[in-house]
């Protein structure tokens, strides 16, 4: 039979595990809850970071009512680039990319709590191959989790208004250069004409030079950089297309040109005899009259070319 002391031992160490456990019990709910409220916190955090875009149209953060906020200045939380790949304009990285790398953001968010063991459990987490944690998140969280793996759709319109924007460049990189420039030219084109369609690509060089290095979208800042490299060097293959066609144009009217005036000095250098002599003379000064307005004519544009191509390789020799 068990002696009244043994049976007082054995009710102190009985108590005493049951104090044990809800100590641990204690602490394990406390820990449980703390990692709640920090992965709730954090959720909360990239909550206000996706979403504080929102605010921009009227000026109010939704989750501080009283607050506003001007577009200069909140911070973006993602970047992207705007590429040209011909013949479309793009994100890069994609909106489904940006999509995936933000779930993946909030998983490794989940995962640290669930990371986590209670006392005496280390050995599960060795164990655990496929890294399910033994600290739950709480269903406030998983809301969260769900409610932000809609955050590109949000911004999906505006992404594409933004793209769009560049559309009005689209003659840049969808026409035949080619076919055009030589169709510019079989019309004739005047010097003002030609004046004009320089200036044209000219003005469109400013135009991408000025346009804003960066674009807001929702969350996501979107780096002009590479697009306006593009759109410059496709301007900029335009105007030397262009430059180049003019200078073969022009160079084969200066040669003609320089022919005429040669023929005509090796005429008028014949000495004057008689009076066929002074008639043939009278002849090539009337020829050269007749042609002089052709040839001032034809001066002109040679010169505004000179001078608009100049920089480039077309350069009029």
């Amino acid at each position: 039979m068990i002696s009244s002391e043994e049976a007082e031992d054995s009710e102190k160490e009985d108590e005493f595990k049951k104090e044990c456990k809800e100590v641990v019990a204690y602490f394990s709910h406390q820990l449980l809850d703390s990692l709640q409220k920090t992965t709730r916190l954090s959720l909360d955090a990239l909550k206000r970071r996706v979403f504080v875009s929102s605010s921009t149209n009227f000026g109010r953060l939704p989750y501080l009512p009283q607050t506003t906020v001007k577009p200069e200045d909140v911070v973006t939380f993602l970047k992207a680039e705007v590429h040209l790949a011909i013949p479309h304009v793009m994100m890069v990285p994609s909106l489904d990319d940006i999509q995936q790398a933000i779930n993946r953001m909030i998983q490794l968010t989940l995962d640290v709590s669930r990371g986590v063991a209670h006392w005496g459990q280390h050995h599960l987490l060795k164990s655990n191959n496929q890294g399910e944690g033994n600290v739950p998140a709480s269903p406030s969280a998983l809301g969260k989790l769900q409610k932000k793996e809609e955050t590109v759709n949000s911004v999906r319109k505006a992404a594409s208004e933004a793209l769009q924007d560049f559309q009005k460049y689209k003659a840049l990189w969808t026409e035949d250069r080619d076919a055009k420039v030589q169709q510019f030219l079989a019309n004739n084109p005047s010097l003002t004409e030609i004046r004009s369609e320089i200036l044209h690509y000219a003005t469109f060089e400013q135009e991408i030079e000025d346009l804003k290095p960066t674009v807001s979208v929702g969350p996501i800042e979107l780096n002009t950089g590479p697009m306006k490299l593009a759109l410059s060097i496709e301007a900029k293959a335009w105007k030397m297309l262009l430059c180049r066609y003019l200078n073969e144009e022009y160079k084969k009217k200066m040669q003609d040109m320089i022919s005429f005036i040669t023929e005509y000095l090796k005429k008028l250098s014949r000495p004057i005899r008689d009076l066929d002599d002074v008639r043939f003379a009278m002849e090539a000064l009337a020829n050269i009259r007749d042609k002089e307005i052709e040839m001032d004519m034809t001066m002109g544009p040679i010169e505004v070319c000179d001078l608009k191509c100049s920089g480039y390789e077309s350069q009029l020799e």
